[in-house]
């Protein structure tokens, strides 16, 4: 029923009474990708899927994270191979071949499992990979590695070959070409020598994809002068090129040719098609942009970039999503009887079996702007589902359990519900939806909704819905000017209390501002900080869990209604953005935020998505949780110094501090309760201090 919401955030120091071991586990899914991550300087990111193979039922992507694999068609996928992105992936009749940033593996079942081989690689980075014959040919960031047994070792194929990024490759009988950094090279003599082909080409551009097309051969380019793509054309094996496109600006994307009949489709930040040899070029806007990768099987086209994998069964008239978009960025769970509901940023997703599998239940495409829809609130109640959507798209609704989804857009007051929704709630017979314009309901499922005003603040700073719940006879709707209630969903008044996110069992209703009241938001308890900052509150019983948005925090929960607190984010995987949270019978489940800057603090993003826990777990150990109250650093962020306070118990432990990829930095002993230590040699960012041997004892922190 919640929101991801960017809200100031109060880091949990002080405030958490005792950290528990919680036992988080990741489910099988949402799987995709973040698309606001924070890079280093010339890294090559291609985002979202990166790379497409397929053989029979098999479907490969290579993703930020590894390899994915489905088997029937995208509806559910499955990690096959846990590694750091995967440019590239090959398939050489049984042998599967994959390109990654930590060098070259094998796969001889169909990725069930994979062998490493980086004999003779002097370079790890692989940007591509070809076949032709016996030799197998491997693109790094430092060249052209060449192996004549199917990978088991290399040597470098340097004769002619500039040490540039080899982006691309194309067999064409005897002749292999690159693509490169420095323009297009060619090998006759299976890569013992290169050439270089680059007449015709201006300014030497960066050469990103091959395709084939009758005699004709293309290729994408990029000129980072001008940010410009452009398309050449040879018919006469790389002798000499002509450009056949107007340059066209990359966005999103890439300068991505292939083919397929007598098309030839262009892929960046849309894509554009041509029938024949280039001369005239049309957009065709009806797949989801952002594209990184083409791949084809000679009779569908495959694409795949910011919103995951998308195919074409008809040439480029109908495509169909077949999801690793960015379904790990978790606005919104929910449940009922039957199933459990994830609003993702790319669809809709859905579980029948307690989170072990995903399945896409709905992607919406955009209608102003080529790519998926992001959901960020989505309720259901027995078959009635209700997914609320950005500006333009608002309402979906099903009545099949997920199965089958209509648009509901009507507004009897305005003509269209123009408005990003942002929260959803059931309510009795009515289902209301929190947007940014104020709140909206509907008494006949969605097909009619009118604007409920009674005192709700309607100053455009404060009128935005961020979270609606009902509890017995009252709802709550919750803004940036406090927390509003009702009694007939009509009237709204003041409920003398603060919060964005809300929680409630019964009588008991929480704040994120940390009051809580037990009498239906009558009276409110002084605000503490034990759940200040949570962007979601998920309440069943006497068990209340928390989630934050913010990094080193996670989860907390108390099981004793919100008397004491206990962290448990340990399990969620690398990092701690946390954006939903769901108590479902005896499990718990959180869902992943959108990770801004996850490269930087080491975040797998291939772990990234819904966890779950049972609550017995959660809650083991926690009457003598005391014994885990052990450690605490500050500041944090800091400029040259650690003030570390340890429990008495911990003295005479070892510490290390590691960066992010697992290097100890520093070591030292804790010699007494508070130790002051010295961070000057650190460069800037994120690390990580322990207490050696109890990784539960663990701190990140950020050095400025």
């Amino acid at each position: 029923m919640k929101t991801k919401l960017s809200i100031p955030i109060t880091l949990l120091c002080a405030m958490i009474i005792c950290t528990t071991k919680a036992q988080w586990q990741p489910t099988n899914g949402p799987y995709g990708h973040t698309n606001n991550i924070a890079l280093p300087a010339n890294y090559d990111y291609r985002g979202g899927t990166m790379s497409i193979e397929k053989s029979g039922i098999y479907l490969f992507a290579g993703v930020l994270g590894g390899v994915m694999v489905s088997t029937n068609n995208g509806d559910v996928w499955n990690k096959s191979l846990q590694v750091d992105s995967a440019f590239a992936l090959k398939y050489n009749g049984v042998n599967l071949y994959a390109g990654t940033e930590s060098g070259f593996y094998l796969s001889t079942n169909n990725g069930t499992t994979w062998t490493q081989s980086n004999t003779g690689l002097t370079n790890l980075n692989i940007l591509s990979l070809a076949v032709n014959g016996t030799t197998l040919y491997a693109g790094t960031r430092a060249g052209v590695f060449i192996s004549s047994n199917n990978g088991v070792s290399w040597s470098y194929s340097y004769i002619g070959m500039p040490t540039t990024s080899v982006n691309a490759f194309l067999v064409d009988g005897t002749n292999v070409f690159a693509g490169t950094n420095h323009g297009v090279y060619l090998s006759t003599d299976n890569g013992l020598t290169w050439t270089v082909k680059n007449t015709g080409l201006v300014g030497i551009p960066t050469i990103t994809s091959f395709t084939k097309n009758g005699s004709n051969i293309f290729i994408g380019t990029i000129n980072y002068g001008s940010n410009l793509g452009y398309i050449y054309l040879t018919n006469n094996s790389g002798n000499s090129w002509t450009n056949v496109s107007i340059g066209f600006p990359i966005t999103y994307g890439n300068s991505i040719v292939s083919s397929i009949g007598t098309k030839i489709f262009l892929g960046s930040g849309i894509i554009y098609e041509s029938i024949g040899n280039g001369a005239t070029w049309t957009t065709n806007n009806n797949s989801f942009g952002g594209i990184t990768t083409f791949f084809t099987d000679g009779v569908n086209l495959y694409d795949g970039g910011r919103d995951g994998i998308s195919v074409t069964t008809d040439n480029g008239i109908h495509w169909s999503n077949l999801g690793l978009g960015s379904a790990n960025s978790v606005n919104s769970l929910t449940s009922n009887s039957t199933k459990i509901f994830a609003a993702t940023h790319s669809g809709i997703y859905s579980s029948s079996d307690n989170g072990n599998t995903w399945e896409k239940s709905l992607r919406a495409r955009r209608a102003w702007y080529t790519g998926l829809t992001p959901f960020n609130a989505i309720v259901a109640n027995d078959s009635v589902v209700y997914a609320g959507s950005e500006t333009g798209y608002c309402c979906y609704r099903s009545l099949d359990n997920g199965i089958n989804w209509t648009k509901i857009i009507n507004d009897t007051v305005t003509g269209t519900l123009d408005t990003t929704i942002l929260s959803l709630e059931i309510w009795g017979s009515r289902v209301f939806a929190g947007t940014y314009k104020g709140i909206y309901s509907s008494s006949d499922n969605g097909n009619n909704w009118i604007r409920v005003f009674g005192s709700l603040p309607v100053d455009s700073l404060h009128r935005c819905i961020y979270d609606l719940n009902a509890s017995g006879p009252v709802i709550f709707a919750a803004t940036n000017g406090g927390v509003y209630l009702s009694t007939d969903g009509i009237t709204w008044t003041y409920a003398n209390t603060a919060g964005t996110a809300l929680g409630s069992n019964g009588a008991n209703i929480f704040s994120n501002n940390g009051a809580i009241s037990n009498n239906y938001g009558s009276t409110w308890s002084a605000p503490s900080s034990m759940l200040n900052g949570t962007i979601d509150i998920t309440v069943k019983g006497d068990t209340i869990i928390g989630v934050y948005p913010s990094a080193f925090t996670g989860a907390v929960i108390s099981n004793d209604n919100g008397i004491t607190w206990h962290n448990v984010s340990f399990g969620i995987q690398d990092c701690y953005y946390m954006a939903s949270c769901l108590i479902k019978g005896s499990a718990a489940f959180v869902g992943s935020g959108d990770h801004y800057g996850t490269y930087f603090e080491g975040c797998n993003l291939q772990n990234n998505g819904v966890f779950r826990a049972g609550i017995a777990s959660l809650t083991a150990g926690i009457e003598n949780s005391q014994e885990y109250q052990t450690l605490s650093i500050y500041p944090n962020p800091t400029n040259s110094n650690l003030t570390i306070k340890a429990n008495q118990k911990l003295i005479g432990c070892s510490f290390s501090i590691l960066d992010m990829p697992g290097r100890t930095l520093i070591k030292g002993k804790l010699t007494n309760e508070t130790l002051n230590l010295s961070v000057d040699a650190l460069s800037s960012g994120l690390y990580l201090f322990q207490i050696d041997g109890q990784k539960s004892k663990s701190l990140k922190f950020i050095k400025n």
